[in-house]
């Protein structure tokens, strides 16, 4: 009886100790959403090597957003990016099946280039106005460090690219966030 008493206590106190670690860790990381827009021109070729379609200069803000959360920049331990999305704005009617492949890589001041997200994207007859990329887990502090990030997408495609395509960026961050005590 006693062996079961301890043994009732032993998980309790671990399952209380992991769970309540869990939510204290969710509870220390915040979102940062960061969206831009790229245009695809209305030359481009059919390319069966990676080549570079737009190159693109984004300011960070970092510091101001995290503060309107309530933090400091010297507060984050680190910044992944979670989730990052190709969504077709224009034109209304258009389709991204001409993409075969798409690399998105930052760079920034001092610090080398780095591959965020890529996706290779099978043959569809469905229409595709919407791509989820495949996010790499690396820290990103250093680059939101930094005033600007420059963005470079590559892609590969496999027809010639007719019209004008606007495309929309639509990225999330995590933060994780040092508080002390936990």
């Amino acid at each position: 009886m006693k062996k079961i008493s301890i043994t009732v206590v032993l998980i309790t106190t671990f399952l209380i100790v992991f769970l309540g670690c869990k939510e204290a860790s969710k509870q220390t990381q915040t979102t940062i959403p960061y969206s831009t827009q790229f245009t695809v021109p209305n030359d481009l070729p059919e390319i069966n090597t990676p080549y570079p379609i737009v190159s693109l200069t984004i300011p960070t803000n970092t510091e101001t957003t995290l503060q309107n959360k309530g933090y400091k920049l010297n507060m984050v331990e680190r910044i992944e990016l979670e989730k990052i999305n190709l969504v077709l704005n224009s034109p209304t009617d258009g389709d991204l099946g001409f993409f075969r492949a798409i690399q998105i890589y930052a760079e920034a001041d001092g610090l080398e280039k780095v591959l965020l997200a890529e996706k290779t994207i099978e043959n569809s007859t469905k229409k595709l106005t919407d791509i989820s990329l495949d996010c790499k887990k690396i820290n990103l502090l250093g680059f939101f460090k930094q005033p600007e990030i420059m963005l470079t997408a590559l892609v590969t495609t496999d027809q010639k690219v007719t019209h004008e395509y606007t495309i929309d960026v639509i990225s999330v961050c995590m933060a994780d966030i040092k508080v002390f005590g936990l």
